[in-house]
């Protein structure tokens, strides 16, 4: 027996329907029982084609639902990730918005500082020397009243070199403010507006060296703020103390710290001596104090006769920490 399903079968025009899915069976007829010789095949035709209609609409129908399926659950998908899609910008602006908020909260606590730090130096300075003032003052009206004019003139003369000293002292200060702003707009721009003045001011020779390397380099605001002030503390050392004709200011920065070195051919010191760095007078408290907020640290080497050496040394934040410049 063997069977075989015959797609659209056309037949003659002896009763049968045309263009039909037949199954077709073939029965073989043996003479003498099963194991005879086949003397004749007995043929029965099947019309299978409402089945293999409905089958092939089961099949249309099954994927047309799989389809719809796909299409909803694509649909689904595309608002769960238009909707994340939204909370990630709405949040990346909110980032956005909170680190402004921080760097504005950072520039102004950046401000408090720096005018502690001013009042403080006023206080230790100008304060003290209102104070000399109005003794010495008070010194030669007595002197005056005694007809010692030649102490009364001598001290009148140590009066005017001291209101002169002030008057200097000031101008450096108001100059540190005015390079502060101008540096909010570029670092190397200041540094070098602040020396050519200081020079011009104090009659010392200043050098700037490798400011080409800070030029490619991310360094955050603060920082840059901090080595600024560093950089004017350690020149008013020198005007002050070092009697020195020539000075530099020698910059080096890489992936992981940066250097700044302040160098004099004054007079130099013995180290033993300013033991105690909370004197005013040397100024060295300060730039121990602005090193140490960025994580920092300075180091001063000096010898009688052999000038001065001041080297700052400060870590450099990473690519992709999050730190930004500030101003």
């Amino acid at each position: 027996m063997a069977s075989e399903l015959t797609p659209r079968l056309t037949l003659d025009d002896d009763g049968f329907v045309e263009d039909e899915d037949v199954l077709a069976t073939y029965f073989p007829i043996r003479s003498h029982g099963p194991t005879g010789d086949v003397v004749g095949v007995f043929e029965l035709y099947c019309n299978v084609t409402p089945l293999l209609d409905m089958i092939n609409a089961t099949q249309r129908n099954l994927v047309v639902g799989v389809a719809l399926i796909l299409m909803i659950l694509y649909a689904i998908l595309f608002l769960v990730v238009r909707r994340a899609d939204h909370i990630i910008h709405r949040q990346h602006e909110e980032r956005i918005h909170a680190e402004e908020e921080l760097r504005r909260q950072q520039r102004t606590l950046v401000t408090l500082r720096e005018r502690e730090r001013l009042a403080r130096e006023l206080h230790d300075s100008v304060g003290q020397v209102l104070g000399y003032l109005n003794t010495q003052a008070q010194a030669v009206s007595i002197l005056w009243a005694q007809g010692q004019t030649q102490d009364a003139h001598r001290l009148l003369q140590r009066l005017v070199e001291v209101v002169q000293h002030t008057h200097t002292e000031v101008r450096t200060q108001i100059q540190s403010l005015r390079s502060g702003e101008s540096y909010r707009l570029d670092f190397a721009a200041a540094l070098e507006q602040y020396m050519v003045e200081f020079s011009q001011e104090c009659n010392v020779g200043v050098e700037l060296v490798n400011i080409e390397k800070w030029l490619d380099k991310s360094v955050d605001r603060n920082t840059e703020t901090q080595l600024l002030k560093i950089v004017q503390e350690a020149l008013t050392n020198v005007r002050k103390h070092a009697d020195a004709t020539q000075a530099s200011v020698t910059l080096d920065i890489n992936n992981e710290q940066a250097l700044v070195t302040v160098a004099d051919n004054g007079k130099g010191f013995v180290l033993d001596q300013i033991a105690n760095i909370d004197e005013p007078h040397f100024g060295l408290r300060m730039m121990y104090d602005r090193a140490v907020e960025i994580g920092g640290s300075v180091e001063v080497q000096s010898m009688p006769g052999s000038g001065t050496r001041v080297r700052v040394a400060v870590p450099v934040p990473k690519a992709g920490s999050g730190e930004e410049h500030q101003p």
